[in-house]
């Protein structure tokens, strides 16, 4: 990746997805190892917020962390928050805590706005519009509380 961003004057970096690395390694911290092992060599380009979880929901099946349209098996749940007036919509099994998105935000060093922070989650099936809007909109809010701890923290990329 170096030699590509040197022979091409560009800076080139790859982004984690925090569903994506703990599905594919069935642990919660593998998110945050793998930030940290791509921000050690200057490679971290960004940082997406998806949840799953470890036991079937209502968003699919275990360790799903993808939508099927034709099977409807796996969307991306939200992060796992106890309880929200008026909103059921977040999964109370996802393994995308609060913490957990603090922790990583805070270690991807986002701060300074060089690279990009994403989230991608889903409302369970057979939503309505506003409770659709209500995950988005709670996922950000827990997403900008992480990254206000990392501007105090002083924490830059």
């Amino acid at each position: 990746m170096h030699q590509v961003n040197e022979s091409s004057g560009r800076s080139i970096g790859i982004a984690v997805n925090w569903g994506r690395s703990v599905v594919e390694q069935r642990r919660p911290d593998a998110a945050l190892e793998h930030i940290n092992f791509l921000r050690g060599g200057d490679l971290l380009g960004g940082f997406v917020l998806s949840g799953c979880a470890r036991v079937d929901t209502r968003y699919g099946a275990a360790w799903a962390d993808v939508c099927s349209s034709r099977t409807r098996t796996g969307r991306h749940a939200g992060p796992y928050v106890e309880s929200v007036a008026g909103l059921d919509a977040l999964e109370t099994s996802s393994l995308l805590t609060v913490d957990r998105m603090e922790e990583c935000l805070r270690a991807a060093g986002l701060a300074s706005g060089k690279n990009f922070r994403g989230i991608k989650v889903a409302a369970p099936p057979h939503a309505m519009v506003e409770q659709r809007v209500a995950v988005i909109s709670k996922t950000l809010e827990l997403a900008r509380r992480g990254e206000r701890q990392d501007a105090r923290s002083g924490t830059s990329n």
